[in-house]
């Protein structure tokens, strides 16, 4: 019938096609109908089956509304309580929870994965089952309870049973004795006898074929582990391993936790127990084992139904020792030789035949005969503890070549003996007349000479290869070498040996110069190419390996020397420039982001704000430099005819006016070699538009000593330059930095560093001479400063007091403050060290704040140039290190709308130190040239001013 409610049936059927659920019919349990086939599922023989059958049709079938029906009607017949459908891809995916809440689960609490997790004792999907062996004592205390497994239980090593309540016999002590062959100490024999205990049958439970027999080398380590060591099932009741072993693996999903046991083999071993043998009997020869070894043999026996028992005692047995035989081990004959005696090292053969303390060597036997002869005479030596096993042989001939061949014996006797080996004993120098050809002591030249050493008197003139020609003989055995030559014959040169790429050793081996390598020095080292046969440092912009220089592709770079690889662009930037030596040719793709050299990544431009947090950090940089001691104060005016002027501004708020500025909006370049920053110096306090900046002081000579300093707050480190002011924000250490580089005299470094400012700390003049730098090596104080938490005023308030400094013009004051301290160079700087410095600057990158060639490194660059300047515009350009133009050529090629054409007044180069936020540390770094002709990879900051 169609879409009719037919009666209950023991089996649910679901009808392929059906688009709707009767509701009435799902609640009483009924069958649903359609005009196609029936598909039945057993869903109440087994969820699993019903819901992959479920699923396996809505997969095949694409049955999609069916597939949701299916399900619910599953649900609805209580075959599973929960079950998640969701459509992806034309498939299903039903997951099962076992409980909803901890009512579901009648001896445990149901977990968030819709687990029930079961008290102790109790096992089952609804923890519903005590486990094997009552749930006050579960497994008799002799294993674990598997609650997956319906409380069955794992047992221990040694019991068995269905609550592992039945402990195991073991059989009988070994009787393990030593092989009574003499010809071999190789074998062993173990007997034990059978476990004495039967089951309550009457039955044995060993099986006749499975006795285990272990063995140990005890030099090997013999604690713990086991030679078989199964994996967990191998001590569970045979009744529990049947019924797992027979799970229907198509009733499980294959991510079951205890399906995936299945298949397991022994577990990994981890210790030097091994398997000796296998058997049913009662006793076996165990063979193969190492001559002179101490081992250690024990027996189990696998029990019926139960898995194996527990170990017999352990005993232990020494294999008897086998003859030492020699491989190709010779011994050192070459130490002391003279005309009539050979010293003979002897060397232990490498099987001594057994284990060091039941295989000792005790005694050589060394024979040795004239090269052409037959039999061997032989020389016993016995080993003593802690003496040299070495011998002499006398009365040889001069001039002799001896064979020698070398036994050894142990306890088992002597071994073979090992290769034979030659030596010559030394000949006799003699004084003779040379010419008439005879020596009058009955040698020949060669046997008097020693074939070719050197030997004093008329016998040193006989070979004229003495010395290999680049020394003379200084006394019977000795080459005196002339310069660039070594060894014992003058046979290795720098030239020669080394092909002039190093220095010879006396033992013929090369130490090699800078840039090559091999045993010859013949090859470059990494980083180095070979141009016209000399190995060259591989330059910027190219890598370079197996003597070869390659240029770096588009998107790569290169800033420093002697590497073999190119560093790719920062993300977010590339170029297609070939051989590109610094990370500038890198153009970020975001237009508002530039590429920091220093940090080398793309970092957001900020816009330069000329009466803002810049503008006054840049008017305290120059003031502060400018200023006598006493306080120093930045303040904004209105720019107009009639707005007060900057003597009034300053003397209303209680100040003296030191000079007066104007900054102009020009933002912040981003770029070389162009006019960016922008500020007009006045040389007055008078009114007008502009200024827009006074330079506002308050000279004080007294011993300020206690100043305070009550702000510790740290700027963020990945902050460039922001509007927070205090002793450690970034715009603190710019402005101090520029007073200490505008404010020194003559040309040389600033090193900006932090001071404590509490009382008992050391003095500026006690912490600069306390540092010393890479480049101005040892420090000297210049001056100190003390900058205040005051915060800047916003853009546009006027005639208000905000940022503060004391400049001390002195380095001795103690207590709080200063904060800052100006080191420098004691003595007057090498040009040649600033060049090498600035390179080097070049292809550093540190982390930090302080940005250069950003917007803090140009705000410095300012201040350091307005304080310079004696007067009209002044322009900071950056310069790049490769430009090879100077910065009185740059500045020239540069006009300004007001300014006109530029010149060059001064220059700077701004290191990459980043500001320091610890106190006692070189921070920002500053090199003033008071020149403008340098051109080289410093300076990296142009001063220019109208010409």
């Amino acid at each position: 019938p169609r879409r009719s409610c037919l009666p209950a049936a023991n089996e649910p059927r679901l009808c392929a096609y059906t688009r709707l659920l009767d509701p009435q019919c799902v609640q009483e349990n009924h069958r649903l109908c359609s005009v196609v086939p029936v598909y039945r599922l057993s869903a109440l023989a087994s969820e699993r089956v019903a819901v992959r059958r479920v699923r396996a049709l809505c997969v095949a079938m694409r049955w999609f509304l069916w597939c949701a029906a299916a399900v619910a009607l599953v649900v609805t017949l209580g075959i599973a309580e929960e079950f998640t459908v969701s459509q992806q891809d034309a498939s299903f995916r039903i997951r099962r929870r076992d409980c909803s809440s901890d009512a579901n689960c009648e001896h445990g609490t149901c977990n968030a994965a819709g687990q029930c997790s079961c008290s102790a004792g109790y096992a089952g999907r609804r923890c519903d089952v005590e486990c094997n062996g009552g749930a006050s004592n579960p497994c008799s205390g002799h294993g674990t309870c598997l609650p997956q497994l319906r409380g069955r239980c794992r047992c221990q090593t040694g019991f068995t049973g269905a609550d592992c309540s039945f402990e195991l016999p073991k059989p009988t002590s070994p009787n393990v004795t030593e092989s009574n062959t003499s010809s071999t100490s190789t074998t062993a024999t173990v007997s034990w006898g059978a476990p004495e205990n039967e089951n309550s049958d009457g039955t044995h439970l060993y099986q006749g074929t499975e006795y285990s027999v272990e063995s140990c080398a005890v030099s090997a380590g013999c604690d713990g582990g086991s030679a078989s060591q199964s994996m967990e099932e191998d001590h569970m009741h045979q009744s529990l391993r049947a019924d797992y072993f027979n799970i229907d693996e198509h009733a499980r999903p294959a991510s079951h936790p205890y399906l995936s046991l299945r298949g397991r083999g022994l577990a990994q071993d981890t210790s030097n127990w091994k398997v000796a043998c296998q058997t049913s009997e009662t006793r076996c020869v165990v063979e193969n084992l190492n001559p002179g070894t101490r081992y250690v043999f024990r027996v189990r026996a696998k029990f019926k139904k139960s898995g194996f028992g527990n170990y017999s005692e352990e005993i232990i047995v020494n294999t008897e020792a086998s003859a030492p035989d020699y491989d190709t081990r010779v011994p050192v004959l070459n130490e002391s030789v003279t005309a009539s005696s050979i010293k003979v090292r002897f060397i232990e053969p490498k099987d001594i035949g057994g284990g060091p303390v039941h295989a000792k060597i005790t005694q050589y036997k060394l024979e040795y005969r004239t090269v052409g002869t037959t039999p061997f005479s032989e020389v016993l030596h016995n080993v003593v503890d802690g003496q040299e096993t070495a011998v002499t042989l006398t009365g040889l001939g001069a001039f002799t070549n001896y064979e020698f061949r070398v036994s050894a014996q142990n306890v088992a006797g002597y071994g073979s003996p090992g290769p034979i080996v030659a030596q010559k004993t030394r000949g006799v120098c003699g004084n003779g007349n040379i010419e008439s050809g005879s020596l009058g002591n009955g040698l020949s030249y060669a046997e008097a000479c020693d074939g070719g050493h050197c030997c004093s008197g008329s016998c040193a003139l006989l070979d004229s290869s003495h010395c290999s020609g680049h020394g003379s003989c200084t006394d019977g055995n000795t080459c005196s070498c002339t310069s660039g030559y070594l060894g014992q014959l003058c046979q290795y040169s720098d030239a020669t040996t080394c092909n002039g790429h190093g220095t010879a050793q006396s033992d013929g081996s090369c130490q090699c110069s800078t840039g090559y390598t091999g045993s010859s020095c013949g090859s470059c080292s990494t980083g180095y190419y070979s141009s016209s046969g000399t190995c060259t440092i591989c330059p910027q912009g190219s890598s370079c390996s197996s003597g070869t220089k390659t240029l770096c592709g588009a998107g790569t770079y290169q800033d420093l020397q002697g590497q073999s690889s190119c560093q790719s662009c920062p993300s977010g930037s590339t170029h297609s420039t070939t051989g590109s030596r610094t990370v500038l040719d890198c153009t970020c793709s975001d237009t508002s982001k530039y590429l920091s050299d220093a940090f080398k990544q793309c970092k957001t431009k900020l816009t330069f704000d000329n009466t803002g947090v810049h503008g006054q950090v840049q008017n305290l940089g120059a003031t502060a430099a400018l200023a006598p001691r006493g306080y120093i104060y930045p303040v904004t005016r209105t720019c107009g005819d009639g707005a007060p002027t900057c003597a009034t501004v300053c003397s209303g708020l209680g100040l003296s006016c030191l000079n007066s500025l104007h900054q102009y909006t020009n933002t912040f370049p981003y770029a070389y070699h162009v006019v960016g920053l922008k500020t007009y110096k006045y040389n007055h306090c008078s009114g007008g538009c502009g200024p827009n900046t006074c330079m506002c002081y308050k000279a004080d000579s007294s011993a300020a000593t206690a100043i305070g300093d009550n702000s510790n707050v740290a700027a963020p480190s990945n902050d460039e330059f922001n509007t927070l002011w205090s002793k450690n924000s970034v715009a603190a250490h710019v402005a101090t930095a520029a007073a200490c580089t505008a404010g020194r005299s003559g040309a040389g470094w600033s090193m900006l560093v932090r001071r404590d400012c509490a009382s008992g700390q050391a003095t500026c003049s006690q912490i600069c001479s306390g540092l010393s730098d890479t480049n101005a090596g040892q420090l000297t104080c210049d001056n100190s400063y003390h900058v205040f938490p005051h915060q800047p005023v916003s853009s546009t308030t006027v005639a208000t007091a905000g940022l503060r400094v004391f400049k001390f013009n002195s380095c001795t004051t103690g207590g709080c403050g200063p904060n800052y301290c100006c080191c420098k160079e004691q003595s007057n700087p090498n040009p040649s060290e600033v060049e090498s410095a600035a390179q080097r600057d070049a292809v550093l990158s540190y982390g930090g704040a302080f940005e250069r060639f950003g917007a803090s490194g140009h705000v410095l660059a300012q201040s350091v140039c307005i304080a310079l300047n004696s007067g009209l515009w002044s322009y900071p350009v950056a310069r790049r290190c490769d430009s090879g133009l100077s910065c009185a050529q740059i500045c020239s090629g540069l006009s300004e709308s007001q300014g006109g054409n530029l010149a060059c007044m001064n220059s700077i180069h701004l290191y990459p130190n980043k500001n320091s936020y610890d106190v006692n540390q070189i921070g920002i770094k500053v090199y003033r040239y008071n020149s403008c002709s340098v051109n080289g990879c410093a300076p990296n900051f142009c001063c220019c001013r109208p010409a």
